[in-house]
């Protein structure tokens, strides 16, 4: 990867980030997150110091916020029901100034999808905490 020195250049922002999913690039997308964790704790024997250490599982997890259309275009493209298929996100964050960056969440299902409507209000999203089974950040596994 290249990456580009910039002085007061455009960096990573909204603008530069496009997800694509099984129906192809979101576009009706508000908010998309992902993070990981692999917890580790000090494993101990005789006396006081830890003797080593001992790892969790690798947990990773994320949650989309789409419009009610884009939500509609995603359930049609896994056959009707979220919950049953796994699917592939790619998001590309590719400012104009500086390195391109990509994330991979593989394994993606829908856990659950929080909706709700209210009067006054001038939008409806619909959000959806995900399982995913690995993230992938330039094409390299989080965890292996």
């Amino acid at each position: 990867m290249d990456a580009k020195i910039t002085v007061n250049g455009i960096l990573y922002d909204w603008e530069c980030v496009t997800v694509v999913g099984p129906q192809g690039t979101f576009i009706g997308i508000t908010e998309i997150t992902w993070k990981s964790k692999q917890e580790k704790e000090n494993r101990y024997g005789k006396g006081g110091a830890p003797r080593g250490v001992g790892r969790k599982n690798y947990e990773p997890e994320g949650s989309i916020t789409l419009d009610p259309d884009e939500f509609d275009r995603l359930r049609l493209a896994l056959g009707g029901s979220v919950y049953r298929k796994s699917f592939v996100l790619e998001i590309n964050m590719a400012p104009p100034d500086a390195a391109v960056s990509a994330v991979t969440l593989t394994g993606v299902m829908v856990n659950d999808i929080d909706q709700s409507a209210k009067q006054g209000e001038s939008k409806i999203e619909i959000k959806c905490s995900l399982r995913v089974g690995m993230i992938r950040r330039d094409g390299v596994a989080e965890y292996e």
